[in-house]
């Protein structure tokens, strides 16, 4: 960045010393108009300014030149990698050598620090996490925001703390970075700006009253610290007010990380924690970057095109899609003709019986004679490169029939009844013939004749007769005893 300015408008040259900047100047090689000044810090000057090449607002940061000026640049493009809606898209980073640096990043559509702090303090909290998310992101790529000054924030449009204004000062550490972030959390919350270590361009005295960035300076208790700001405000909630004070404490009870910052804000407005997928808006940021050197250009991410990456994406995205549409449509057709998909499907059977055990039927046609009469080449072939198919035996669905009963034990026919009249043998004896032979032993010995019962004597008139098998004994008015 070099050249005379000797009207507005006209573009510096390089190799001269550049002097002071004002609207209406053009640098960067005749590339970038300055509009307004937004600001600077610690040699920094900020500006709204536009691109004539592209024909769109940008926000301008010139680096002072010093033995300093290599490193801010290198460790300015390293954030180039960051994707993040709390850090404004670097596009370009420029070295002119002895006449300092310059730093373009997207123009962020808003409001500053100031004018925002001056008016509410309702949406503080979800500012803020966008611009912890950012910082961490930097963090894990090991370089930082430097967020060090109110006039490099401005509010977007949708609410989001944005670090409008790119450029990492030589002192700048994530420490740093957590104490800004709560600095920008105090700021959104009482209207003053906490953070110490202003030089005498950043400060101006009004007549009691301290000022940076256009804000006053924070008020503090006894210990230098400063004060709560639920104190100073009633009306802001105690556990954001306490998170802005843990975030600005440099002593071992105060908050570390970025990261730790975002997740207490998640957790009061019930979002999901952003720590958690931070790391997803890294690309390759923790890689060197070489530091430009002498009148050369680096562009971080530069768009020369549309400025929209989301549509670039999306194009992306469809055009893939349909790459794999085209590749899932011809693996299907490949399949296909090369019948892997032939099954045969076994036969059902009818449980009913053999009455409607003939209407059984498969349930997919044999494939081998619908293929051999449209295509006798692609039924060879089929045969010869598939494997036969394995016929599988029919399934049965009939109940299995009951089991059947035990066979009776084989009894022997019952005897004959035996006549009335006729004495029963002896046990171990039968009758040979039956029923009314004489009684012989089981093992075939013709048994004893029994004796014969004596004649009875002739019966008494008055005597009344026995049963058949009894006699009388005596005989004459006896009693009636068994044979």
């Amino acid at each position: 960045m070099t050249g005379s300015d000797s009207e507005p408008g006209r573009e510096e040259h390089s190799g001269s010393q550049p002097s002071r900047l004002v609207p209406g100047r053009v640098i960067g090689a005749g590339r970038y108009r300055l509009l307004a000044a937004q600001g600077g810090t610690k040699g920094f000057q900020f500006w709204h300014a536009f691109d004539t090449t592209l024909e769109r607002d940008v926000a301008l940061t010139a680096v002072p030149p010093g033995a300093d000026q290599a490193s801010i640049l290198a460790r300015t493009l390293r954030l180039g990698h960051v994707d993040s809606p709390g850090l404004a898209r670097i596009l370009d980073v420029t070295n002119a050598g002895a006449a300092g640096g310059i730093v373009v990043a997207e123009w962020t559509p808003g409001l500053s620090l100031r004018e925002i702090a001056e008016t509410s303090s309702a949406q503080s909290a979800h500012a803020v996490r966008a611009l912890a998310a950012a910082a961490e992101l930097a963090h894990r790529g090991q370089g930082a925001l430097s967020i060090d000054h109110p006039d490099r924030i401005r509010i977007s449009n949708t609410g989001n703390a944005v670090l409008a204004f790119p450029g990492v000062a030589a002192d700048a550490n994530p420490d740093a970075d957590v104490q800004g972030v709560g600095a920008v959390l105090y700021a959104l919350l009482t209207g003053t700006w906490a953070l110490r270590g202003r030089t005498a361009d950043e400060t101006h005295r009004d007549e009691e009253v301290h000022k940076i960035g256009g804000l006053p300076v924070a008020p503090r208790d006894p210990s230098s610290a400063p004060l709560a700001p639920h104190i100073l405000r009633p009306e802001v909630e105690y556990p954001i007010s306490i998170l802005a004070v843990r975030a600005l404490d440099t002593s071992t009870h105060g908050l570390r990380t970025a990261g730790a910052v975002g997740h207490v804000i998640d957790q009061h407005l019930g979002l999901p924690s952003t720590s958690r997928t931070a790391a997803s808006g890294v690309a390759g940021a923790g890689a060197a970057a070489t530091p430009p050197g002498g009148e050369t250009t680096a562009t971080a991410t530069e768009s020369t095109g549309d400025p929209d990456r989301d549509k670039r994406w999306k194009y992306v995205g469809f055009g893939a899609a349909a790459l794999a549409a085209v590749l899932l449509i011809w693996g299907l057709a490949s399949v296909m003709t090369t019948g892997e998909f032939e099954t045969n499907v076994p036969e059902i059977s009818d449980p009913a019986g053999p009455a409607t055990a003939s209407a059984s039927v498969s349930a997919v046609p044999p494939p081998a004679a619908s293929s051999s009469t449209s295509s006798p080449e692609r039924t060879s072939q089929s045969e010869r490169t598939s494997p036969p198919a394995v016929q599988a035996p029919p399934i049965d669905l009939a109940p299995p029939p009951a089991p059947a009963p035990p066979p009776a034990p084989a009894t022997a026919p019952p005897p004959a009844p035996a006549p009335s009249d006729v004495l029963p043998c002896y046990p171990g004896y039968h009758h040979e013939p039956a029923p009314d032979g004489p009684c012989l032993p089981d093992g075939g010995t013709p048994a004893p004749a029994a004796p014969a019962p004596a004649a009875p004597a002739p019966a008494d008139p008055n005597q009344l007769p026995c049963y058949p098998g009894y006699f009388h004994d005596p005989a004459h008015g006896g009693r009636c005893w068994a044979y």
